[in-house]
């Protein structure tokens, strides 16, 4: 049985499921990789967990190539719902532009099969392109 628990959480928000991992697998729990886009939740979580020496916190998206991507942000109420999906009724229609990375790539170059891996997607609406992207490539293999 693997005994440490790597958890990835993509599309971080302000920290609520950080909080969640940290208390649900305690002294399991062998790091956090924090992914988030969203400028103003980027700074709420910069905030909160700069010194955290258990979380990673990687200011971009979650994606199916490395670079840069539109973005369509929800710049009012709890800023919960943006996403790389164009046209959901509560993002803007004008994108900003953010830095993205490959999933797949990433959870092949920086997780462990000793590991248990956990990941969480909350990416609103682009699991539906990003789900077979990691199948494809057998991310999932590895969570």
């Amino acid at each position: 049985m693997k005994d440490k628990i790597h958890f990835v959480d993509c599309g971080a928000h302000i920290g609520e499921t950080l909080e969640w991992a940290k208390k649900t697998y305690g002294d399991k729990l062998l790091k956090i990789d924090a992914f988030e886009p969203l400028p103003d939740n980027i700074a709420i979580l910069h905030q909160w967990y700069e010194n955290d020496a258990l979380i990673d916190l990687h200011d971009c998206a979650v994606a199916c190539e490395d670079g840069h991507t539109n973005f369509y942000p929800q710049i009012s109420g709890a800023k919960t719902g943006s996403s790389l999906v164009f046209g959901k009724p509560s993002t803007e229609k004008i994108p900003i532009t953010v830095a993205c990375v490959d999933l797949a790539r990433w959870i092949k170059d920086n997780m462990s099969a000793d590991n248990y891996n956990c990941l969480k997607l909350d990416t609103e609406g682009y699991e539906y392109k990003l789900l077979p992207h990691l199948f494809a490539n057998g991310a999932d293999k590895l969570i």
